[in-house]
């Protein structure tokens, strides 16, 4: 299977965690966690 596309809903719904604005450090930790708990594995 193949992701042609990621979507994320940045409305609201992560202003109320402690988290900062600037998520750049964020991405790699997320995308692994989904990677994780799909059962995907990665390119590299």
């Amino acid at each position: 299977m193949t992701l042609k596309a990621v979507v994320f809903d940045i409305g609201q719904t992560l202003t109320y965690y402690p988290i900062p604005l600037n998520r750049s450090k964020l991405y790699r930790p997320s995308f692994k966690s989904v990677e994780e708990k799909l059962g995907l594995r990665s390119g590299s």
